[in-house]
């Protein structure tokens, strides 16, 4: 490995300098990566030396300017065809996730040059019929519940249910990074150029994210949309890959806000999408919050559990821009508010501690989640929710600033909260929070819409506890 790992970064020393010194010809690139795809197809190749591949695919795709090259346009214009045909289901699993790395370098710089943007299409097409076959093999694996008990020690090495799934996860974890990289330059491209996502991109993402949790008995749990199996590996891998099903959602819809105009945007099986798993998704973040409410005080910043939470609001946060999901999210008002909302910006345990050593820290925060909510945490992600929420559903403004007045008003009175507020009792913020944390809570959802409530004197003025 360590031979192939030296061989590697050689040559993609050699071409970087080669192409800043306009020393390789079209012909040349060309060879290259032709060369460097055939090499995923090789028997020895492992993971770790597809990646290594990838890097130096992307020295020959890179210009030294930074800037598009008529030269490399004309290669990958050569190359595009003979890739797309040499994208086969029958590759091994590792064969094909190399292929797939080497692939999104590719198509990501194919994207920089609109001529080529029809052939990215294509091979983007190609890659995702391959996939849902993939897809297809992983849905009957979760559907068959096989329950087998964990392999052995002795037979770590052997297939298992777990290591055919954790193999066919990542797979569908590297093909997703290649419709991401697409998602992010497509979105670049403007209003008037919509990037023509298919409608079995749709499906799949649809597919992917109905995929249920797997145990450790692989018994299937109906309702797991978040994976917690207990096994690291896999619950990494797969609310990885749904995390980024959600952001590639968010922002293909995020580029239909700014394209509804375009012929081509307004048909988009993406609005479909969104309809047939927005339940799902509420569903999911509300028995997370509500269901685990006392494992969301000290969750990990970069657990993957949290990390697909994030991703439902901050889509959420985007979908409510849209007026056919308006009547969905006020059905959910209650629930998205005091369930979610003030559930996640609650300061636990361990943000009282930073309070102790780091005040900074903390005023820092506080200071992203009244403003520009910048940050990539949970709590910036709820406060954002939050926002859309008031700014787009009727009345949520109004029942905000009234529950958050409330909860201050029965703290200075001495009055019990749950008693006192006793129809939110189906909410643990209410029922197993101290009155300190739940007014803190409240204040700080004030702050959030602060600037909202500014702009409705019925609500500035009349506003009482």
């Amino acid at each position: 490995m360590y031979v192939k790992q030296a061989a590697c970064m050689c040559l993609r020393n050699y071409i970087k300098d080669a192409m800043m010194n306009n020393q390789l010809g079209l012909e040349q690139i060309r060879n290259y990566l032709l060369r460097i795809f055939e090499l995923t197809a090789t028997l020895d190749l492992d993971l770790q030396f597809g990646e290594l591949l990838s890097h130096v695919i992307n020295s020959l795709v890179t210009s030294a300017s930074g800037q598009p090259a008529p030269l490399i346009g004309s290669a990958l214009a050569t190359v595009a065809p003979l890739l797309k045909d040499a994208l086969t289901s029958g590759r091994t699993i590792v064969s094909l996730q190399s292929f797939l790395t080497c692939l999104q370098q590719v198509l990501a710089a194919m994207l920089d040059f609109p001529v080529l943007a029809d052939e990215a299409v294509a091979i983007l097409d190609r890659t995702n019929h391959v996939i849902a076959g993939k897809v297809a093999e992983l849905e009957n694996l979760l559907q068959t519940g096989r329950a087998l008990p964990e392999p052995r020690a002795e037979e770590e090495e052997e297939e298992s249910p777990a290591r055919t799934l954790a193999g066919k996860l990542g797979v569908i974890y590297t093909w997703i990074r290649i419709v991401s990289s697409v998602v992010e330059k497509a979105s670049k491209m403007g209003a008037n150029n919509y990037f023509p996502y298919s409608g079995l991109l749709a499906e799949l993402f649809s597919k992917i994210l109905r995929l249920p949790s797997w145990t450790s008995t692989a018994m299937i749990q109906k309702s797991g949309f978040i994976w917690g199996t207990g096994k690291s590996s896999l619950d990494l891998k797969a609310n990885n890959v749904k995390r980024y099903v959600l952001k590639c959602t968010r922002r293909i819809l995020e580029q239909l806000a700014v394209s509804r105009s375009n012929p081509a945007a307004g048909a988009s099986p993406f609005l479909g999408l969104c309809v047939g798993v927005s339940e799902m998704l509420a569903d999911a973040i509300i028995e997370a919050c509500v269901g685990k409410y006392d494992l969301l005080e000290n969750l990990p910043i970069e657990d993957s559990q949290n990390n697909v939470l994030m991703e439902i609001m901050s889509l959420f946060s985007t979908m409510l821009g849209f007026p056919e999901f308006r009547r969905f999210f006020d059905s959910l008002k209650e629930k998205l508010v005091v369930g979610v909302v003030f559930a996640i910006l609650r300061s636990g345990s361990e943000t009282l501690d930073t309070f102790a050593n780091d005040p900074e820290e903390v005023l820092n925060v506080a200071l992203d989640l009244c403003g520009k909510q910048a940050s990539d945490v949970a709590k910036s992600e709820a406060a954002r929710l939050l926002s859309a929420l008031c700014a787009n559903l009727e009345g949520c403004l109004s029942f905000v600033s009234a529950f958050s007045l409330r909860i201050v008003g029965v703290a200075c009175r001495g009055e019990n909260l749950v008693a006192s507020m006793s129809e939110f009792a189906q909410f643990p913020f209410i029922v197993r929070g101290s009155a300190e944390s739940a007014v803190e809570t409240a204040l700080m959802a004030i702050s959030v819409i602060h600037q909202q409530i500014l702009r409705r004197p019925d609500i500035l003025y009349r506003a009482h506890y």
